[in-house]
């Protein structure tokens, strides 16, 4: 796609989407300002992304995989063993796992064209743009984006030499924390 064009969408898409809610609700102000607000979050998100040095390929891979499956669960399981062959790093997997992250959120996007209420959509749609301007604003600090990098490292270098810290890592992680926030918050 040309870059002027992009730039033309950019710039002049949120108004085109605010003057025709505007218009079409009566000249009603509350009912056009959301999608203006929206649209311009998603052009200002586009613009950043392609000027700033995010792995689009493994990202967008992740995200289409994911939304494909319509399960992260899947993409991050497939992951998994071949990171740990060694075929792909767990650095260039990072993205693909944040990839998959934005794609599960789509899938609640579909299941709320399946409700007649817009609330539903409302909701999905505040997910994914809290995952996509998330990995907007984290992944290129890389001082914060080699956090998670280097746990999964430390924890891989601890359960190769005892294999009983996986399993307690298992069973904290998705069994205790889970049933302690049932506990203290119910």
């Amino acid at each position: 796609m040309n870059k002027s064009f992009l730039k033309f969408l950019t710039d002049f898409g949120p108004l085109v989407i605010f003057f025709y809610y505007y218009y079409d609700s009566g000249k009603d102000l509350r009912v056009a300002i959301p999608p203006f607000i929206i649209a311009t979050i998603i052009a200002l998100a586009i613009v950043w992304f392609l000027e700033k040095k995010i792995p689009k390929v493994p990202l967008l891979s992740g995200i289409l995989i994911t939304f494909s499956v319509q399960s992260s669960s899947i993409t991050t399981s497939i992951l998994v063993p071949i990171v740990g062959s060694g075929i792909l790093s767990i650095e260039n997997a990072f993205p693909i796992t944040l990839g998959a992250n934005i794609g599960t959120t789509i899938t609640a996007v579909l299941a709320s064209f399946a409700v007649d209420n817009s609330a539903g959509l409302t909701i999905a749609l505040h997910h994914v743009f809290f995952n996509a301007i998330g990995v907007a604003i984290i992944y290129p600090i890389q001082f914060i984006r080699n956090i998670p990098v280097n746990l999964a490292k430390t924890l891989a270098v601890v359960t190769a030499k005892r294999r009983y810290v996986a399993i307690l890592y298992v069973l904290v992680t998705f069994l205790l924390l889970p049933l302690l926030g049932v506990v203290l918050f119910n």
